[in-house]
């Protein structure tokens, strides 16, 4: 009887230890930063310091934080039928600013899908809705690429010679 009552005492200690430890990590995980947001930190700071030690100015941009109605705005001017391809694309990275700063999700990002062979050994796609880093990578530099050229070309035709050109 005292052996029972011992092990359900150390039993009982063994979880609360358990129920601590993942109070802990769900803190850690609470005040966390994503990657994309760690990554563009660094950035930053390195930046900062390049020019700290150039002597020279460095422009910062006043960030917009957005918004639902940012959200909404967007994507009803993205189903509009006025939209030349640059301001489709303009629009398209602001809908996708907006998301990530009330969501913190990827418009961009495609979840991942896995290969996963048959019983009769046939490859068919299995969705996982687990996007990796490569995939969050893809997505900023897709968005890097397209601001580059709504922000470098000034017409819509000159936005199209450069995404055909470089999609070559």
């Amino acid at each position: 009887m005292a052996d029972e009552i011992k092990n359900e005492v150390e039993n009982k200690t063994i979880e609360a230890n358990y129920l601590d430890t993942i109070k802990e990590l769900q803190a850690k995980l609470d005040s966390s930063v994503s990657k994309d947001e760690y990554n563009k930190a660094v950035q930053q700071n390195a930046d900062l310091l390049n020019a700290l030690t150039e002597n020279r100015q460095l422009h910062v941009e006043d960030k917009k934080v957005h918004n639902q109605e940012d959200i909404d705005n967007a994507a009803r001017k993205l189903q509009g039928k006025n939209l030349s391809n640059r301001q489709y694309v303009k629009t398209l990275l602001e809908y996708r600013d907006a998301v990530k700063d009330v969501y913190g999700e990827d418009v961009f990002v495609n979840p991942a899908y896995k290969v996963e062979m048959d019983q009769n050994d046939k490859p068919h796609l299995t969705d996982t809705r687990v996007a990796t880093d490569e995939d969050y990578e893809q997505a900023e530099s897709l968005a890097k690429q397209l601001k580059e050229m709504v922000d470098e070309s000034k017409t819509d035709r000159e936005f199209q010679k450069m995404f055909s050109y470089s999609l070559k």
